[in-house]
């Protein structure tokens, strides 16, 4: 009560410096140079009078090009832009921050000429362009070493600096950027004169078939090491999500359409005389929500905000007489199934019994369905023996694919084969056509790892070639490992959760329970209570029963 009375001062609130962190949403790339991240570097005033850097970083390989500018004007930016993609014409997206000179009509009517996209990351929030943010510290220290106590020479090293980035090997990829976009080793000039291997294949006498082959084996080779480059950054990235999403800070469930927030005054970050105003401002309320951690808010008197606001940047705000009104009807109506998105509302429910501590015993009991729904779902949650259990029961509520034990399946990475033969089954008693069933294919795969196998598949040209792009991603290795990491997580989740149902309290509020029991009857031996020998006094507690952690499959397989 105390601490719910604390949270709910506006006063604290608005002068916090805490705030909850989003999930991270990693982007996966399988094509070099697809995705190119823009960005401007301010730096002192150089020779030429040279004060910016305008450089474009390739999301996959981490290649870097750019050149030395004078002034970040639209005109300026518009001629590199232009330059930068007459020079490497493959590139399908650009991503950018929202500053004045990249927002500008001319950016947007010149990227629309080419058919390029332009994405534009949210206000005050770097992170979604981190690839290019991140790289500004590598060529800021090589600048600084290289000029050696002359700062205005930076123009004369930026060629210099780039080039030693692009033939670095990064840890992400284990090859060097050069190697991944130009499709071979860089020559060193050492090996103008030191005979390497990569000299002697080009002065070797080879007839005109001999080198037609050794290049059709080179374009093979390099295809192979760009497929391998993307599963691997997809697999960092995916293995950071995983770590990072686990912080406590980082927010559980998204907002929702209506919230009421408060909205963090980043410029503060860059101010030295402002110590005393107040880091959040707001109350607003949301009025949309984006991908990825976005949304869109306005003043409680209806004035829209003007541009995307991340989630990072957002807390929610509750007045003190209203916390209990909307606790109290939020928690005596939990989401009804009315026929529609059967994975939608598990993860709904699953949300709302994280928010009020319900375990999945109390999940079973509280689950209802409406309508036509209601007798359905009342007989499976008298057959089902657990929540994990329901949930496959819901799934075949819907036709779906059947595996060979007439059960529903979903693909989890690790069933690929079982996967893909119900599928085509499903798939040719519906009479669904071949060109169909690359996108349709994914409603029947686990939401935790669609994303990533969405990316995968990108870019099928045909069913045929969609199951083929996921047989070389999932080979029977790599699913092996995954179901020896679902075993060995549903074993420890077991472990854990096993006081829960056999006690009717957490494995916490049991620790808890046992130290509150040796306060007591150390306290009573101390003051004589009852005697020596005389039983202790119940302890009357109020028991919060969190659910147990559901079991993951998070897929072990991408940062930004």
């Amino acid at each position: 009560m105390i601490d719910d009375y604390c949270k709910s001062c506006v006063p604290c609130r608005k002068r916090s410096a805490l705030g909850p962190r989003e999930p991270l949403h990693p982007t996966y790339v399988r094509e070099v140079g697809a995705v190119m991240h823009l960005d401007l570097l301010a730096m002192s005033l150089g020779i030429g009078s040279y004060n910016f850097i305008f450089d474009a970083w390739d999301n996959l390989s981490g290649f870097v090009d750019g050149r030395a500018i004078r002034t970040k004007t639209k005109e300026t930016l518009v001629r590199c832009i232009e330059e930068y993609y007459l020079r490497y014409p493959f590139v399908s997206r650009f991503v950018m921050d929202r500053g004045s000179e990249f927002t500008c009509a001319e950016v947007k009517a010149l990227l629309k000429k080419y058919g390029v996209i332009a994405e534009y990351t949210t206000a005050a929030h770097p992170q979604a362009n981190a690839p290019v943010e991140r790289g500004h510290s590598t060529i800021t220290n090589l600048l600084v070493n290289w000029t050696d106590g002359r700062p205005n020479q930076w123009p004369n090293f930026l060629r210099v600096t780039f080039f030693v980035d692009n033939i670095t090997i990064r840890r992400s990829t284990d090859y060097a950027p050069a190697t991944l976009w130009y499709g071979r080793h860089g020559t060193f000039p050492i090996e103008s004169f030191l005979k390497t291997w990569r000299r002697r294949d080009l002065e070797t006498d080879l007839t005109f078939e001999e080198l037609l082959d050794l290049r059709a084996r080179q374009i093979g080779a390099i295809e192979d090491k760009i497929e391998e480059a993307a599963s691997r950054t997809a697999d960092s990235r995916t293995k950071d999500k995983f770590r990072w999403d686990k912080i406590a800070r980082v927010r559980k469930e998204p907002l929702k359409v209506g919230d009421v927030v408060l909205l963090y005054d980043a410029s503060l970050e860059k101010q030295w005389s402002r110590k005393l105003d107040k880091r959040w401002l707001g109350p607003y309320r949301v009025t949309r929500c984006g991908e990825h951690g976005a949304y869109q808010i306005e003043e409680l008197n209806g004035t829209a905000w003007k541009d995307w606001v991340s989630g990072s940047r957002l807390k929610k705000f509750v007045a003190r007489d209203e916390r209990t009104r909307i606790r109290t009807r939020r928690e005596d109506k939990p989401p009804v199934f009315q026929g529609g998105n059967i994975e939608l509302f598990l993860m709904e429910l699953e949300q709302h019994a994280r928010e009020f501590g319900w375990d999945s015993t109390r999940m079973l009991k509280e689950v209802r369905g409406v309508g036509e729904w209601a007798d359905p779902i009342a007989k499976m949650v008298r057959e089902s023996l657990s929540w994990q259990d329901f949930g496959r029961r819901m799934e075949g509520l819907h036709p779906s694919p059947l595996g060979r034990d007439g059960q529903p399946i979903r693909f989890d990475s690790t069933n690929l084969g079982e996967f893909l033969w119900a599928y085509d089954r499903y798939a040719d008693e519906l009479g669904i056509p071949g060109e169909q069933r690359v996108g349709s294919f994914l409603l029947f795969v686990r939401h935790h790892i669609r994303p990533f196998v969405r990316s995968i598949v990108a870019s099928a040209m045909n069913w045929g070639h969609c199951k083929k792009l996921l047989w070389n991603y999932y080979t029977p290795a790599r699913q092996a490992g995954e179901r020896r990491g679902v075993e060995k997580r549903r074993t420890e989740s077991g472990t854990e959760a096993r006081g829960t149902f056999e006690q009717g309290a957490s494995p916490g509020a049991q620790r808890e329970e046992k130290v509150r029991e040796h306060k007591s009857h150390k306290q009573e031996e101390s003051e004589g209570v009852g005697g020596p020998g005389a039983p202790p006094e119940p302890i009357q507690r109020k028991v919060d029963h969190p659910m147990p952690d559901m079991e993951s499959d998070v897929h072990r397989g991408v940062p930004l």
